[in-house]
């Protein structure tokens, strides 16, 4: 299966990443631009798409391009500090609205054979 992993640079995207590829999914790691990779490093044959999820049309793009059966969103704002309160859990909340309307959109199977994970 080709699976889409957002967050796949953090502590449980790259662990989920490592256990799609350990079964022989094919995993394109969403992270965004700059992100340090060192969770990823002795993943082998790992293809990383390098965005933020607020541009739909590089979004768009990706999901054109790559065509995956199943989304795995982790991507969330996660800073310690003030994760539980953050004004920037609206924004990901948003950022997840946009990639779900575009995923279901680029989508060529109806909704009804869609199934989540």
């Amino acid at each position: 299966m080709k699976v889409l992993v957002t967050g796949a640079a953090g502590f449980i995207g790259a662990q989920v990443v490592r256990q799609l590829r350990s079964r022989g999914d094919e995993v394109i790691a969403l992270v965004r631009p700059g992100s340090p990779r060192p969770r990823l490093r002795d993943v082998a044959d790992l293809r990383c798409a390098e965005l933020v999820l607020e541009d739909g049309s590089a979004l768009d793009r990706l999901l054109a391009s790559t065509r995956p059966q199943a989304i795995i969103h982790l991507a969330w704002y996660a800073n310690p500090s003030d994760y539980l309160d953050s004004s920037r859990n609206l924004e990901s909340l948003h950022a997840t609205v946009r990639l779900a309307e575009r995923a279901f959109g680029a989508s060529t199977q109806p909704p009804s054979t869609l199934r989540g994970w």
